[in-house]
């Protein structure tokens, strides 16, 4: 393994996690290795606890306003008379005036951790339900396709093999608009590959033994 950065991070070789004969073999009957699996979910990522906080400071202040206006009503400000209509009139000025602040705050300092937390999170999800799909494809320059389709590589994932045909393993998504995760990399010529894939396409699929056969319907 090779050091990455911070806190002595190590990042696992190319032949560890790719090319390993090991990952081929659980991956060709439709399983993921410890490795793959902390490698598809990656690290935690904790919650914006900044931006969570401004908001929450925002709407304690908004409240509290609403609050102080209902039971010491002032008559000579400029609020709507009412019991109703004059805090709702309060929260809504306080809401506006530091809404334009902590706001665009919470989204700088929030969003993206929100976005890596759901990411993280639907892959977790694409691991429980351990859909391992495998098809030849090519490794390029640019990235990892596969029948016309990209493949994304885990962050924190070791370089790619070099350019080639490979046989590909990958994860599919547990949502229609998910991602695809590489898993592995074999590689394996043109006459493979394709052999492999015609063998795949002849294989018969046979019937769920457990499943239950379908009720007698009533006549009459």
């Amino acid at each position: 393994m090779r050091r990455g950065r911070g806190r002595g991070k190590k990042t696992p070789a190319t032949a560890e996690v790719w090319t390993s004969p090991g990952a081929f073999a659980a991956n060709a009957v439709g399983e993921v290795t410890d490795g793959q699996r902390r490698l598809v979910a990656g690290r935690r990522v904790r919650p914006p606890l900044s931006a969570w906080a401004a908001l929450l400071c925002t709407g304690a202040v908004v409240v509290g306003s609403g609050v102080l206006v209902a039971v010491s009503p002032d008559p000579n400000s400029d609020l709507p008379e009412g019991r109703v209509a004059g805090p709702l009139a309060a929260m809504g000025v306080i809401a506006l005036l530091l809404g334009v602040h902590t706001v665009p705050f919470a989204l700088f300092a929030g969003l993206p951790r929100w976005r890596a937390r759901r990411r993280r999170r639907r892959r977790v999800e694409a691991l429980k339900a351990c859909r391992v799909v495998g098809a030849p494809g090519v490794i390029g320059a640019t990235g990892v396709s596969v029948d016309g389709r990209t493949l994304v590589v885990p962050d924190g994932a070791p370089p790619l093999p070099a350019p080639g045909t490979y046989w590909l393993y990958w994860l599919e998504p547990a949502h229609d608009n998910g991602e695809s995760l590489l898993l592995s990399a074999e590689p394996v010529d043109a006459r493979e590959a394709a052999g492999r894939r015609a063998h795949a396409a002849s294989a018969p699929v046979l019937p769920t033994p457990d499943a239950p056969p379908d009720p007698p319907r009533r006549t009459g």
